[in-house]
């Protein structure tokens, strides 16, 4: 049973719509604007650099060094920048980090598409699940034919295992 009094206080997690779960009040409001109005003013001095830089283009490196931001601030204005596809990620790199130029100013250059962690992590998941799932099958199947005592029986067990597989 949970006490209020001796719990410790959760840490705020945002909602779905992406807010902290703000309701009317002034302060709640006044707040959740301020939020959205940081990030719309460093999306903008990153297209302001982007712009800057021309066809050169800006690594996430640079984006740090010109604003002072930590990796999170840079992450997220860059992230919802290609998501927004108002800035195009290069295949090539420069210093070890990928090239953002305007999308008008790709040029013949190789682009990397927008792919949200949530698609990588699935992504990830499903390959990794795949390929386990695969070797053990496989596995499964050369036990099965080694142990078997005959070519017939062992066909016999692989026909089997198809079947209950699908």
């Amino acid at each position: 049973m949970s006490n209020p009094y001796t719990d410790p206080i959760p840490s705020p997690a945002p909602y779905a719509d992406g807010s902290f779960g703000h309701n009317a009040a002034t302060a709640s409001t006044d707040l959740e604007n301020d939020q959205h109005q940081t990030f719309a003013d460093q999306q903008d001095w990153v297209m302001t650099l982007a712009a800057n830089a021309g066809a050169f283009g800006i690594t996430g490196h640079d984006v740090q060094v010109a604003t002072g931001w930590g990796d999170s601030s840079k992450s997220r204005a860059l992230s919802n920048l290609l998501r927004d596809g108002k800035l195009a990620r290069l295949e090539e790199k420069r210093d070890r980090g990928h090239i953002h130029v305007l999308p008008d100013l790709v040029g013949y250059r190789t682009i990397e598409p927008y792919q949200s962690l949530s698609e990588k992590h699935y992504n990830r998941g499903y390959n990794e699940g795949h390929n386990v799932g695969f070797t053990l099958g496989l596995e499964t199947a050369f036990d099965n034919v080694d142990n078997s005592d005959s070519l017939g029986e062992a066909l016999i067990l692989l026909r089997r295992m198809i079947e209950e597989s699908r």
